[in-house]
C-alpha cells in the first residue's frame, strides 16, 4: 500500500510539472513576427503536377506573381510552415 502511495506521489508531481512546462512554453517568444503574415495551402496533385519541375514550375509562378500584388513586401514558399506542427523540410525557391 505505502509502494501505490508513493507511485501515485510521483505521478502527480511529474503530472503537475509536465502541466507547469506546457504552461510556460506558451508564454515563450517563437523569435518571429506573425504580425501581417498570411499563409496559404495549395495542393499539387494530378495530371498538371506530375513531374518535379511543373510543380516548381507552379511555385516560381505563384510566388512571383504575389510578390507583384500591392503593399506586398516579401513572398516566399515552403513545404512546411514553423510552429505548424509538420516534419517536412523547407523548400525555398
Amino acid at each position: 500500500m505505502v509502494g501505490e502511495i508513493a507511485l501515485a506521489v510521483v505521478l502527480v508531481s511529474g503530472a503537475t510539472l509536465m502541466i507547469r512546462t506546457l504552461a510556460g512554453l506558451k508564454q515563450v517568444k517563437p523569435g518571429l513576427d506573425p504580425t501581417n503574415v498570411l499563409t496559404m495551402k495549395t495542393p499539387v496533385s494530378g495530371q498538371r503536377y506530375e513531374t518535379t519541375a511543373q510543380v516548381e514550375s507552379m511555385i516560381r509562378q505563384a510566388t512571383e506573381r504575389i510578390e507583384g500584388l500591392p503593399g506586398v513586401e516579401y513572398a516566399a514558399s515552403a513545404i512546411s510552415i514553423p510552429m505548424e506542427g509538420s516534419q517536412w523540410t523547407c523548400l525555398f525557391p
